[in-house]
């Protein structure tokens, strides 16, 4: 085990370092006209990749598990590990034949003054960057809403609502379909009226996700559902965050920029998850539900409840985000006026 988590977060690892190459190159190939709808287009592909692959994961691991008399396909005799194995390598697989479309990506002019050691400044930069500043405390908190209800959003709906998996991964399989259908469309919208404007009507949306677990019970189990429809609305989020990362980046390409961004609002929910974990698990603890005032909240209404008032305060910070060239809601609504400076 101790091997195993070694090498996961080593993995892991090597991600960032390859993120932030990645996002640095994109920023270097795609105008910044076209940028939104590119990473739209972009959003899409990754979702459908990731609902194939969990669609023909899970269906080998359940036909290994069960057999599928349908089929003429008997349960197999081995082990359940093997099958489990057998998905892992085949991931793993298409993981190495990714380097083949990689390398067949166009290169990037890069001058010879790039190759000399940067000065500590570079490093520093964006955190002396004030209009940076800004949008890195969104995504630090965006990180930290998000990643403070993971371990109740898990347990929630298998232990209390006692929904079975199958209906589980059918929510987040449609949410993932409808994302990718959107993402192209709103890549468009921000490129011709800015990532901000999207971005608050995403996180509007958002944030009334956990209201939905707060609704659900064992007797009304299925309003847990319309979580995942309001969730569609991530696809903004995913598309105009990066963006307007690159946008606020020197160049639309700093690799200081990306990095400073993606390392600390990544730290943010790793703390995040980890300590609201640590919460619900003390919250169980305690005799009853948690008396506040004339109020008294069992552990999951009082984390759903934070994790939704967590996700408003983002729409506010979302509003002192400074983006140059987008529309404000107000001339969205009134078809005029001014654009936000």
């Amino acid at each position: 085990m101790a091997l195993l988590i070694s090498l996961w977060s080593a993995y892991h690892l090597l991600e960032y370092f390859g993120t932030v190459a990645l996002w640095s190159w994109l920023g270097d190939m795609v105008p910044r006209r076209t940028r939104g709808r590119f990473i739209g287009v972009r959003e899409r592909w990754l979702l459908l990749g990731r609902v194939a692959g969990a669609l023909s994961g899970g269906g080998f691991a359940y036909v290994w598990r069960h057999g599928f008399d349908a089929l003429g396909i008997e349960a197999s005799a081995q082990p359940l590990w093997v099958g489990y194995a057998i998905t892992a390598g085949a991931g793993a697989a298409v993981m190495i034949a990714a380097v083949v479309p990689l390398v067949r990506m166009p290169d990037v002019a890069i001058s010879d003054s790039s190759f000399i050691a940067r000065p500590l400044g570079d490093l520093v930069a964006p955190f002396y960057d004030r209009r940076f500043l800004r949008l890195l405390l969104f995504g630090c908190w965006f990180s930290l809403g998000n990643g403070i209800t993971q371990a109740a959003q898990y347990t929630y709906p298998k232990q209390v609502l006692e929904l079975e998996l199958f209906w589980l991964l059918t929510f987040l399989t449609a949410m993932r379909l409808c994302q990718s259908s959107i993402a192209p469309a709103l890549g468009r919208v921000a490129d011709r009226l800015g990532n901000r404007p999207v971005m608050i009507g995403s996180q509007l949306l958002v944030a009334t996700g956990p209201l939905f677990f707060l609704a659900a019970s064992a007797e009304q189990r299925w309003w847990v559902a319309g979580a995942y429809v309001v969730w569609i609305a991530y696809a903004g989020l995913n598309v105009c965050l990066p963006n307007l990362m690159l946008k606020l980046a020197p160049g639309g390409d700093s690799p200081s920029y990306i990095a400073a961004y993606f390392a600390v609002s990544g730290l943010f929910y790793g703390v995040s998850t980890v300590g609201g974990g640590a919460l619900l698990d003390w919250l169980g603890t305690l005799k009853g539900p948690l008396a506040v005032g004339p109020w008294s909240f069992d552990r999951y209404e009082l984390m759903f409840g934070l994790g939704a008032a967590a996700r408003a305060v983002g729409v506010l910070l979302l509003f002192g985000v400074v983006e140059p060239g987008a529309w404000s809601w107000r001339r969205i609504l009134a078809r005029g006026g001014t654009k936000a400076e």
